[in-house]
């Protein structure tokens, strides 16, 4: 005999089960119906993080004109690529997953970096910190960059840039499905982090010196060679909210671009005068300080000039300047083929809207 328990709703049976073979036609018809479901909600799922440029120019805002995220995503399924920028957990059961060591050496380089820019300030070396400030070659910021940034502000800057590091890592896996480009010395430093954590006792020190030498690379990339800079790339990857199912707008935006340019002013900063090396500096080098740190500031840290930092401050500012009086972001959004209707990222099929007032006109 079989019993029927309910719950959540549905009727689940219980005890011997009829053999297949002896299934109703409705049943049958009506597990063709369940899965058919299914799959069209796993499909809805899977579209509704793709991108489709449908390239009409009066669809787009002001801002995602002039981010391009559209076509520079167009068919991209944005859940797969912020897949990628999870923090990685340690895992007992493959202890070959190390990339957790990568999300802490980055946090121990920048915090490093940020002691670095300190120490500037107690040596009174304060007009490096006005030219670290500013984002032109000919003229230092009359304001020095900030050496009392809060700790939950270091903390979440730093998580930008461990989630980009995991991010080109990665992704390394399949290039060409997410979308990522490096250069062959990228390819080559980010194959160097993978060998040291491949070691059966991974050095601190030496994932730290490659986790920084890794990171400079995408710092230093010029935009006019042949592969496209991943740490752009990865800017629009954070640009799209999953929750919301939608492009950040500015206000939300430039909190992170912010947050990615302290990273790359401070790292450039140890690079360019590493502060082992300041008790000794004139023992070791012909230029003082500020000359060796402007050859890399003037180059890598300013508008004007072919590197990243440059679309970034561009973005930062233009962000900055659209986010002014602006409303707060509208709960409702639709789906590329406005077939869908998303409130709070909850999806209604029109469809189905209709179907609960037949006598609607809508």
């Amino acid at each position: 005999m079989t019993n029927h328990l309910y719950a959540n709703g549905r009727y689940f049976a219980i005890g011997p089960q009829p053999p297949e073979e002896d299934q109703t036609a409705l049943d049958v018809l009506v597990q063709q119906l369940l899965d058919d479901a299914e799959a069209r909600e796993a499909e809805a799922q899977r579209r509704m993080y793709e991108i489709h440029d449908r390239n009409i120019l009066q669809e787009l805002s002001p801002w995602l004109r002039c981010t391009g995220w559209m076509s520079r995503f167009d068919g991209k399924n944005m859940k797969v690529l912020h897949d990628l920028l999870t923090q990685p957990k340690p895992n007992p059961q493959n202890p070959d997953d190390k990339l957790h060591l990568v999300w802490e050496s980055v946090a121990r380089v920048i915090e490093g970096c940020w002691e670095s820019t300190r120490d500037c300030s107690s040596r009174d070396w304060k007009l490096i910190l006005h030219w670290l400030a500013s984002a032109s070659k000919t003229e230092q910021n009359s304001t020095p960059f900030s050496i009392y940034t809060e700790r939950s502000t270091r903390k979440l800057y730093i998580a930008y840039w461990q989630q980009f590091l995991v991010f080109v890592l990665r992704g390394m896996d399949d290039a060409n499905q997410y979308g990522i480009e490096y250069t062959d010395e990228q390819l080559a430093a980010l194959g160097e982090i993978n060998d040291e954590l491949n070691k059966e006792d991974v050095s601190n020190d030496e994932l730290d010196r490659k986790v920084s030498a890794a990171s400079l690379l995408f710092i230093k990339q010029k935009v006019f060679v042949k592969q496209r800079s991943a740490l752009l790339y990865f800017t629009g990857v954070v640009g799209y909210h999953l929750g919301w199912k939608r492009w950040r707008n500015p206000d939300s935006y430039t909190p992170i671009l912010a947050g990615l340019q302290w990273v790359m002013r401070v790292l450039v900063l140890e690079s360019a005068i590493p502060k082992a090396e300041r008790d000794d500096w004139f023992e070791l080098h012909v230029d003082d300080p500020l000359q060796c740190f402007n050859s890399s500031h003037h180059k890598y840290l300013v508008e004007g000039e072919a590197y990243p930092y440059d679309q970034i401050h561009t973005l930062l500012n233009y962000g900055m300047k659209a986010s002014i009086n602006v409303t707060s972001r509208s709960r409702i959004d639709w789906s590329p083929d406005r077939k869908i209707l998303y409130l709070d990222g909850k999806g209604l099929e029109i469809k189905a809207w209709k179907r609960l007032f037949p006598f609607s006109k809508c």
